[in-house]
């Protein structure tokens, strides 16, 4: 399935901080996990979907394969949060993103999802 074409033009220097931020956050977080596990993951799958701007990001620069270098990066193309949500709970990813109302339902649901906020 071709790609489409992928723009990251920030309109407002607002939106330029934010995304500035979730990527520093996303490195961060990568770069604390292989420092507690004893040995990297051989397998991380993760949704990407055109709503969420970081998984965007992370697919189309390639931050996690470089971040992770001796793992196989699965990425699964969600068309929304249920969707994503859907794949989570089955185990056909590791991560997913959503809107937060969609996880705070799923939560409360009874849903064994964990939230971080990026």
């Amino acid at each position: 399935m071709p790609q489409p074409h992928v723009s990251f033009r920030l309109q407002t220097p607002r939106a330029l901080f934010r995304w500035m931020a979730t990527a520093c956050a996303v490195a961060l977080s990568l770069q604390g996990a292989a420092h507690a596990a004893e040995k990297s993951p051989s397998e991380v799958r993760l949704d990407y979907a055109y709503y969420s701007p970081v998984s965007l990001a992370l697919k189309h620069f390639g931050w996690l394969e470089k971040a992770l270098p001796d793992a196989k990066v699965t990425w699964v193309l969600s068309q929304g949060s249920n969707r994503s949500l859907e794949y989570l709970n089955s185990g056909s990813v590791d991560f997913a993103s959503s809107a937060s109302l969609s996880a705070v339902l799923a939560r409360a649901n009874g849903s064994p999802i964990k939230s971080v906020y990026v």
